[in-house]
């Protein structure tokens, strides 16, 4: 179902884009024909292109744990179990 409105919601936005484009450049052309085109490519290309999916890729570097004792690596258990006192006064600040 969330796929059903994430392609409602970019049909929308392109539908939206040929509009605006219409009234700001082709609302006072006569060429019908060209301008019937137009629209129906608008349409047509609003149920393409919602299914293109663009991939975006964020290379990234590891992170090296060399420098990090083993004593730290075995004691993290105990260090995820405290809990930190809230600073409200930086809080406040912020």
């Amino acid at each position: 179902m969330e796929s059903l409105y994430t392609f409602l919601w970019k049909s929308t936005i392109i539908v939206t884009l040929f509009y605006g484009c219409y009234k700001l450049l082709l609302n006072k052309e006569t060429y019908f024909q060209s301008i019937r085109f137009f629209l129906l490519s608008g349409i047509i290309i609003a149920f393409i292109l919602p299914f293109i999916i663009i991939p975006i890729y964020i290379n990234t570097e590891p992170i090296s744990f060399s420098g990090i004792a083993t004593d730290s690596i075995t004691n993290i258990s105990s260090v995820t179990s405290l809990k930190s006192p809230i600073n409200w006064t930086a809080i406040f600040l912020y």
